[in-house]
């Protein structure tokens, strides 16, 4: 099992994440103190934005089975998303590398910390280091920052 550790804005999060590894609970997204006014706040307004971005993500695919087939999945799977209108932020990624960064996890689950997520998954970089440094040159030695 991951260390739990502190990300930058203090929620827990998984040390390291391999890409197509399992992403640890959702993490929420510190709420800002005023959202600018033409982002939808209403429960059912954000249910829609996600419903219409795994809609795409399914029309970039081909269709819903093509995309359960990219990500690994059955068809049932995308199906029952689109009638809960919610993806489980695991396969968030998965999603986003299958439309080639079209649809991007922070669209199908906008309350979770993607960027957190997302700096944790980056073994190489120590936390609070710039994109430059590397916390062990030969672990990362020839390796393409993603």
């Amino acid at each position: 099992m991951p260390e739990t550790v502190l990300c930058r804005c203090g929620a827990a999060a998984a040390a390291a994440l391999a890409p197509g590894a399992a992403l640890p609970a959702a993490v929420p997204a510190p709420v800002p103190a005023s959202l600018p006014a033409s982002l939808p706040t209403s429960p059912a307004a954000l249910r829609a934005r996600r419903t219409r971005a795994l809609q795409r993500a399914v029309e970039l695919c081909g269709g819903q089975s093509a995309l359960a087939s990219a990500i690994g999945l059955s068809q049932s799977h995308v199906w029952n998303w689109l009638a809960r209108e919610r993806v489980p932020a695991e396969h968030c990624p998965a999603i986003e590398r299958a439309t080639l960064r079209k649809v991007r996890c922070e669209e199908l689950r906008p309350d979770v910390d993607w960027a957190c997520l997302r700096e944790m998954a980056r073994p190489w970089v120590r936390p609070g280091a710039g994109a430059d440094e590397c916390a062990d040159a030969d672990e990362c030695a020839g390796a393409d920052a993603p």
